[in-house]
């Protein structure tokens, strides 16, 4: 059972026992998770300063001293769960101790929403639960902090993943509990794995084959996972099937089966010019398929993918294909900038 008696001392002309530890913490409670992890019983915490000195035994509480500055002075143990987590966007409030267990409130900042709940919770020595504030940067956030927002259409996010920093991004389904995020694409972006091989003496002349997964899909939105800033490359809500199997957004494939590494009959496009995303420099690609081969030409909007193989091609490395913010792209006027009414409570 966790549990904490506090004591403010203000001190004059006290003789303190041997220091056992001093050292800086940012705040009150780090000093008090440091003295719980070494066994201790008591510390002194200076708010001016931030030392935090930590004493092997209970200081009893001492009356009639003379105030000094800045010094606090507790006793025993705080929540054994540690301090309690202030992660970005999460301003602490306060902590408030009951048998048993703690609980932490919080007022989330700008561009943060709360998730139905103000407060986490240590109860015993578990982990502290889940924080309140969540990053106001999907549509479903936006609609979970107004349920005023019922019309799909281009609204102003800020995910946390690029800084709070704005975004224009599509919300599909805003009539329902559990609406989509999409990047809007303003170009061609096209996935074709063709019909046909290539036989062993005849170049890239192309034969009969078809097979289940060829086929050609134009995007005119992709699905956007706004936590990593990645396209979701199977969410075929805005596309327009031109023949056979729908293709993932951001991958290449074809199954020439012979000549592959010269003739790379598959050819995908990925295109984000004038949606104010670039795409990330991280973003790689990675062969699969059996004798797969493939090229990449790129720039920071436009990304053309030709791939080939035996059946072969190439997808975005560990599957994700990264956006980052475009700093040139000013968002148009008339896009919605939501106003949430639990914002900052």
């Amino acid at each position: 059972m966790c549990f904490e008696v506090m004591f403010v001392l203000y001190i004059s002309n006290m003789t303190l026992p041997s220091v056992s530890q001093s050292t800086t913490t940012q705040t009150r409670l780090e000093c008090n998770h440091l003295a719980f992890n070494q066994g201790k019983k008591s510390y002194f915490y200076n708010n001016v300063n931030k030392t935090c000195i930590i004493y092997p035994n209970k200081i009893h509480w001492i009356e009639s001293l003379v105030p000094h500055s800045g010094f606090e002075y507790f006793v025993e143990d705080g929540p054994e769960c540690g301090p309690p987590p202030v992660p970005k966007g999460h301003q602490l409030l306060e902590v408030i101790e009951s048998p048993g267990n703690y609980t932490a409130r919080y007022k989330c900042g700008q561009y943060y929403v709360h998730r139905q709940i103000g407060e986490t919770r240590c109860i015993g020595d578990s982990d502290w639960t889940e924080t309140p504030c969540k990053d106001f940067a999907s549509c479903e956030t936006i609609k979970e902090c107004n349920s005023s927002y019922t019309n799909d259409g281009e609204y102003i996010h800020y995910p946390g993943i690029l800084n709070s920093s704005s975004v224009r991004l599509y919300c599909h389904n805003m009539n329902t509990s559990s609406p989509k995020t999409f990047l809007t694409l303003n170009a061609t972006n096209v996935f074709d794995y063709p019909t046909g091989k290539c036989s062993t003496h005849y170049g890239c002349q192309v034969f009969y084959y078809k097979n289940g997964g060829q086929g050609k899909t134009t995007f005119t939105k992709v699905g956007i996972d706004t936590d990593k800033m990645s396209s979701i490359e199977d969410d075929y809500s805005f596309t327009v099937q031109h023949f056979g199997a729908q293709r993932p957004y951001g991958r290449v494939h074809c199954c020439s089966q012979y000549n592959t590494k010269t003739c790379l009959r598959g050819r995908s496009t990925i295109d984000v010019t004038n949606t104010g995303l670039m795409i990330s420099n991280s973003t790689t690609w990675t062969g699969e398929g059996w004798l797969p081969h493939f090229t990449v030409s790129r720039t920071n909007l436009v990304v053309q993918l030709r791939g080939d193989g035996g059946c072969g091609g190439a997808k975005p490395t560990d599957g994700l294909l990264q956006f980052v913010k475009n700093p040139q792209y000013t968002i148009p006027t008339g896009t919605i900038d939501p106003q949430c009414n639990l914002l900052g409570l």
